[in-house]
């Protein structure tokens, strides 16, 4: 196909046209040139687009943008070689000028293009940078940015020393959190230590000045501000003394011992201390910790302590702390250990053992020392009161300073700081008791073991029971004793505990025991022991209660002292057996989930329940309780300042009864407040709570408010429903 010549004809009016825009076009590069080589543009001709969007121009960017509007671009073989410079970020607009590669047209339909590119040397892709605008302008330093809002910082706090100072540097806008300093100063001096802190510790070196707080701007971008604020008033002089409380010493006054001084609260916080101890009047060098340890040169010597409490710009305070006492040495403690039988030489061997006096019988021992050839030691005893108890390996005998074989009447040691405590002991002679138990009455469980037991003031001692019904009871000093017996068994024993008497069962038999004699021949029966059985029924049905708790209480310990529990069979029968002659009561203790309630036989509650007089030998049968149908409680507790359910624990207790404690039910609600009880007799009851949340102090349901304690009234086979308010503590 043969090319079309598609160039317009040349005319005197076209040749006019393009040089118009060949003028046009070179004024255009020449800018073009200027602004991308930057010889004439100010830096703070940048975009304003890409200055940050939080601040405002600075007085320095006062120079406008070049318009946004573009020139026309000429044809690209008309414009000059521009200078090289970075691609302008907005789209060239498009040239009038022909592509290079010519598009195939009809000669008849020209062009409409004002003026032809000439073909003879091809045009590449533009390279001239169109004409300025807003997008294309390269990019500049995008500040320094004003704020705008820079406030005047404030302190707050008693210009006075000692005392605190506290800057609120305030909103800045943009923030400057993180990038920004800060420092104090007094009468325009800077206070280093204090750089980049928003609080200062008023010392002695700023009394009589003013001081002020300074914040500046490190924000990128932004130019440097700085605030100041409005300065104090002249800084006092700080507190007149240090309030100080009095001065404790902890610690024993024992050589080798470290004592404590304790200061409790001072003021102003915080308060620096510093110590000296002193012995007997004297200061002792370098002891100027808050602890000291007693040395042996302290043994005898009163032991005081100084402390002097400091604070800046205050006058210092001083307490003396005063030890209780002399300051005591440890002492000793030796003797000689003789037999009971003359000549009373000096034992083999044997152990004593180290007791403290003052205290009852759960104590612990505090030493032991080995008898080796009858002497025995205690070194490094603190001074007090101390019992010895001796045990001789030969004879088995044990027995404590006194003579008896018993701490309780024991006789005291003294032992003096320093000192060495001599004390000797011989053995007292002894006896014994021995006899024969029998059962008068049916033989007991199979798996019975009995034991004898002899008791006076000053001696204890006991015996298992051979197979044959004998006992021996040896090394007892003399005295007169009871003997009781008992018989164990599991769960119970027809027999129980019982103790020996001769002919009424009144009032026990004594045996006296006399030293180097045998008290033999005893005779020790046994009758079966007090017992009580009966059956448990539902009340509604008549039926047999299984697995119903049969509870004994004694009435006379207070509040009912528990003696012991046995179940219902599938029968509904229970038997106690083995009872210690008192007066009791029996609680029946409802089944889970049975909904039952539980009672006392005889009554509703324990003031109108049956007490039972239980002598040896004596046995209340066919006893009979019927368990009603259970009451059952529910609710919520809430708190009072909410009106909102919170989680408590709970007491429920009936009311006006003496054994209150047995029938009383604890529990927690649920995390709803909620609470659930079921199982209860029918009954007046109270209910404490003890909220778990904190600000809640427990609280008997209404005991605090006008209307007084709250009574619940159950009913037999009722469901009652409360709602609980737990006072807040204000």
């Amino acid at each position: 196909m043969k090319n079309i010549d598609n160039r317009v004809p040349s005319s005197p009016r076209s040749r006019r046209r393009r040089r118009q825009l060949t003028g046009r076009v070179a004024a255009v590069v020449m800018a073009g040139s200027l602004l991308a080589g930057g010889s004439l543009v100010s830096a703070s001709a940048a975009s304003a687009s890409d200055a940050p969007s939080s601040g405002t121009r600075s007085s320095a960017s006062a120079t406008p943008a070049p318009s946004s509007t573009p020139t026309p671009a000429p044809s690209a073989t008309s414009a000059p070689t521009p200078a090289p410079v970075p691609a302008p970020t907005a789209s060239p607009k498009p040239s009038a000028t022909i592509a290079p590669t010519a598009k195939p047209a009809p000669t008849s339909t020209p062009a409409p293009v004002p003026a032809p590119a000439s073909t003879s040397t091809p045009a590449a892709a533009p390279t001239s940078a169109p004409a300025p605008s807003a997008q294309a302008a390269p990019a500049a330093d995008p500040g320094p940015y004003t704020f705008t809002a820079a406030p005047v910082p404030t302190v707050s706090g008693t210009a006075r020393v000692g005392l605190t100072l506290t800057a609120t540097i305030g909103q800045w806008s943009p923030s400057i959190d993180g990038a920004n300093g800060s420092y104090w100063s007094a009468d325009g001096a800077r206070i280093d230590r204090a750089d980049y802190s928003s609080t200062l510790v008023l010392t002695a070196a700023e009394e009589g000045k003013r001081i002020t707080f300074t914040v500046y701007s490190t924000k990128p971008g932004y130019e440097r501000l700085e605030r100041t604020s409005v300065p104090t008033g002249a800084v006092q002089t700080g507190a007149s003394v240090v309030k100080a409380n009095a001065v404790s010493i902890l610690g024993q006054a024992l050589v080798g011992n470290t004592l404590y001084a304790t200061t409790g609260t001072w003021s102003p916080s915080p308060v620096t201390f510093t110590y000296q101890w002193s012995v007997g009047g004297k200061v002792v060098a370098g002891a100027t910790s808050n602890s000291y340890q007693l040395a042996p040169a302290d043994a005898g010597k009163r032991v005081t302590v100084s402390v002097t409490g400091s604070y800046p710009g205050a006058t210092p305070a001083t307490r003396i702390g005063v030890l209780a006492g002399s300051v005591a040495a440890f002492g000793s403690i030796a003797g000689t250990v003789h037999s009971s039988v003359a000549p009373f030489r000096p034992i083999a061997s044997g152990n004593v053992t180290l007791w403290p006096s003052d205290t009852g019988e759960s104590t612990e021992p505090l030493g032991f020392a080995d008898i080796v050839d009858g002497k025995y030691a205690f070194g490094d005893v603190i001074p007090g009161l101390y019992t010895l108890e001796f045990y001789d390996d030969a004879t088995g005998q044990s027995a404590f300073l006194g003579g008896g074989n018993q701490y309780s009447g024991s006789s005291a040691l003294t032992v003096s700081s320093g000192r060495q405590t001599t004390k000797d002991f011989t053995y007292s002679g002894v006896g014994s008791i021995s006899g024969t138990l029998t059962l008068a009455g049916p033989p007991a469980a199979s798996g019975t073991t009995f034991e004898v037991y002899a008791s006076s003031a000053k001696g204890r001692g006991y015996s298992s029971v051979a197979a044959d019904g004998t006992f021996s009871i040896g090394n007892l000093p003399a005295g007169s004793y009871t003997l009781s017996a008992t018989a164990f068994a599991y769960p119970s024993d027809i027999y129980g505990t019982q103790a020996y008497a001769v002919g009424s069962k009144s009032a026990p038999a004594r045996v006296t025991v006399v030293v180097g004699r045998a008290v033999s021949g005893i005779s020790f029966v046994m009758t079966p022991a007090a017992a009580l059985s009966g059956v448990i029924t539902d009340a509604s049905t008549g039926q047999p209660v299984a697995g119903a708790s049969v509870q004994l209480y004694s009435t006379s310990t207070d509040n009912g002292g528990f003696f012991g529990s046995v179940e219902t069979g599938s029968d509904g029968t229970f038997a106690l057996r083995g009872l210690r002659e008192g007066t009791y009561k029996v609680f029946v203790k409802a089944p889970g989930d049975s909904g039952l309630a539980s009672t006392w036989i005889g009554g509703t509650t324990s003031g109108s329940a049956r007490t039972f007089t239980l002598k040896d030998g004596v046995s209340f049968s066919g006893l009979r309780a019927a368990l009603p149908a259970e009451s059952v409680l529910t609710g919520v507790i809430i708190a009072q300042d909410t009106g909102l359910p919170i989680k408590s624990d709970y007491i429920l207790y009936p009311l006006d009864d003496p054994f209150s404690a047995v029938q009383a039910r604890y529990g927690a609600t649920d995390a709803q407040g909620r609470l659930s009880i079921s199982g209860l007799p029918a009954g007046q009851y109270s209910i404490q709570v003890h909220p778990q949340a904190g600000g809640y102090p427990d609280q008997v349901w209404g005991q605090d408010t006008p209307e007084g304690t709250r009574v619940i009234t159950l009913t037999s086979g009722k469901i009652t429903d409360i709602r609980v308010v737990a006072l807040k503590q204000f």
